[in-house]
């Protein structure tokens, strides 16, 4: 009440309540209270044992300040469990102490334990002890201390380093764990306040539980999957009997990561099992043994693709008792048979999303996944979604790209010797040939005139936009004569270097703790331009995002669309969005009426013409936006071989 703070430094375990909470209070951003209602409103949270309202009342008026310890990777296994403290007053008197007074159940009821306390207004010795002491919080503090990594809380919050401490002490069958297991109830898991579901979610959540809580939900990129699935969860958490396991899994680490952070808003808080086994299997064992024995009434898991089939997360799935929910996100990457043996059979309820389950190039169900979900039993559109303006509606602006003559030379030789591999009465490339129809692809991604064209593009559109440029992995040349560097490297040059944008690269290289905060940092405004390769084409949610350039797509309908849905979610001041992609075509010399040059322009026209087709239909300027490309085609005698 007279204003003191309270500096914590603890390990990134808390109590379930106490996470829910403080991750409620940095996804509503404003504060809580104002500093004239706190007397009143801690008062009341104190006298009615509402202590994780009264914790989050603190760190809103800053008043509480939290960082959060966790042991870097050279110490596997191990938990920051410091026990040290300071205490100042106004007239800087120190009171320092070290040693564990725990206030748990073990140790008040059996437990010896001690606590050394150091005075600054005592001996030459003691003073000496209390200033050590300090002295290292504030080295805590400012990450200055070596084996530890402290960061803010909010950081660990957007890192999703926090855990829930509540299962390491489940297995424990003292009356007070007990009693406190036996308040988490399904009715916690709940729609966040400030949510209303769409009209589509809503039926997609029905026609799903009418299908016998089987299916899959084809939904477009962008149209909110995550939301609906984690709704259908909260449905399913009121209705069902005992215990309720929620597995989800992922195909990609940043995804997993989004995950977490959208179930904190639902009230789950699933372990993140990723990123090597150490780090989360005890958490998991603990829990799943907790679960199992009627303890712990909702377990959740969310993993990535890999993680879940090859490190023995499949066979603790399948252990579990009670209700189990398997959410499969991007459904349409579980391909091998392999991993569709080790779905769990335990799962009753099953949820697959993706805007694209079919086969990519087919168009057909894929009976591998489609038998396991039940197929599809809900399918909302990107044109439906468009319409009622759960995206954004999108101008679409083709360019051809000229090949330079060597390039198209490559390009024959390559075509020349890919035809020996490939055989029509065989349906599977062989190595040689996926190689070959790899570099050629590369080839095409990495056209030298996509660079002048793009320099003048941005240069021209340097203000009041946030751009993301899809790139090749392939290289160009580099600034010394014969030297090569990767595209994406190239690009991010040309960006900062040359035009003096604010950039930054986006690739498998951009470590996990990078990708937030570049992401983070886009949303804001203080990235214009994001240089991406293959990692942002699924699931991860950049809705700032209002300008796309295609350097480099594959003929995959798959990615392409995913890539569309990037660039197509709402966010605020945003009213349409604007998709610039650069079509290859030889030199107009090339493009006669027999010869290899011909159906080399053929082959490149039609491939990309899908894209362009796919893209123009609903687009605000869709005709205009096919014109140059018929054109184009028109003066081949192509026309009849497209799609228009």
């Amino acid at each position: 009440m007279r204003g003191g703070v309270f500096r914590i430094v603890c390990s990134n375990r808390f109590q379930s309540d106490d996470l829910r909470a403080i991750r409620g209070l940095y996804s509503a951003r404003p504060g809580l209270i104002k500093a004239a209602d706190t007397e009143e409103y801690l008062k009341t949270r104190f006298s009615n044992s509402r202590w994780s309202e009264a914790l989050v009342g603190l760190i809103a008026l800053a008043q509480v300040k939290i960082w959060v310890a966790v042991l870097r990777p050279d110490i596997p296994g191990s938990l920051y469990h410091e026990k040290i403290g300071s205490f100042r007053d106004s007239n800087n008197n120190e009171l320092s102490f070290t040693g564990s007074a725990n206030e748990s159940w073990q140790a008040y009821q059996s437990n010896f334990e001690r606590l050394d306390l150091f005075r600054s207004w005592g001996s030459a010795e003691e003073k000496r002890a209390a200033h050590n002491i300090s002295s290292q919080i504030r080295k805590l503090i400012a990450n200055e201390t070596s084996g530890v990594e402290v960061m803010e809380l909010a950081e660990a919050i957007r890192r999703n380093v926090l855990v829930s401490e509540d299962a390491r002490s489940s297995c424990d069958d003292s009356p007070v764990v007990a009693k406190h297991h036996d308040q988490y109830r399904g009715d916690l898991l709940s729609l966040p306040q400030d949510l209303n579901l769409f009209p589509h979610q809503i039926k997609a959540i029905s026609k799903w539980g009418n299908a016998g809580g089987k299916g899959i939900l084809k939904i477009a990129t962008g149209g909110g999957k995550t939301v609906a699935a984690l709704a259908a969860v909260c449905k399913i958490a009121q209705r069902v009997q005992g215990p309720l396991a929620v597995v989800i899994v992922a195909p990609l680490i940043n995804l997993v990561d989004q995950w977490l952070i959208e179930a904190s808003r639902f009230g789950l808080m699933p372990i993140r099992c990723a990123e090597g086994a150490d780090a989360w299997t005890q958490d998991l064992i603990i829990q799943k043994q907790a679960y199992n024995a009627g303890l712990l009434r909702v377990l959740s898991i969310v993993s990535t693709n890999s993680t879940f089939f090859g490190s023995g997360l499949a066979e603790i799935v399948a252990d579990l008792h009670g209700t189990v929910l398997l959410i499969c996100d991007e459904v349409h990457n579980l391909r091998g048979e392999s991993s569709i043996l080790k779905l769990p059979s335990n799962a009753s309820l099953r949820i697959g999303l993706s805007a694209t389950p079919e086969d990519s190039f087919s168009g057909a169900p894929v009976p591998a996944y489609y038998d396991y979900f039940n197929g599809v039993v809900f399918t909302y559109g990107l044109e439906e979604a468009i319409r009622d303006g759960v995206l954004v509606p999108y101008l679409y602006y083709p360019t051809l790209i000229e090949l330079l003559d060597e390039e198209v030379e490559e390009y024959l030789r390559l075509s020349k010797m890919l035809a020996r591999y490939i055989h029509s009465e065989s349906e599977e490339f062989s190595p040689q040939a996926k190689s070959l129809l790899l570099r050629r692809a590369r080839l095409i991604g990495t056209a030298s005139n996509k660079e002048r064209w793009v320099r003048g593009l941005l240069s021209a559109r340097k203000n009041g936009t946030r751009t993301l440029i899809y790139c090749g992995d392939g290289t160009v040349a580099g600034d010394e004569e014969s030297s090569l560097i990767r595209q994406v490297d190239r690009l991010y040059t040309l960006v900062t270097k040359e035009i003096s944008l604010i950039g930054a690269t986006y690739t498998s290289r951009t470590s996990t703790r990078d990708r937030q905060v570049i992401l983070d940092k886009f949303r804001d405004g203080l990235i214009g331009v994001l240089v991406a390769i293959r990692c942002l084409d699924e699931g991860v949610d950049i809705p700032a995002v209002d300008t796309a350039i295609m350097l480099a797509s594959s003929t995959n309908p798959r990615q392409f669309v995913q890539r569309r849905g990037r660039v197509l979610r709402r966010f605020p001041g945003k009213a349409e969005a604007r998709i610039f992609d650069t079509i290859v075509v030889p030199p107009a010399q090339y493009a006669r009426f027999d010869g290899p040059e011909f159906q080399a322009a053929k082959r490149l026209l039609i491939g990309q013409f899908k894209r362009v087709n796919e893209f123009a239909g609903l687009a605000i300027n869709g005709p205009e936006a096919r014109a140059e490309v018929l054109s184009y085609a028109d003066r081949l005698g192509l026309l009849g071989q497209l799609e228009v």
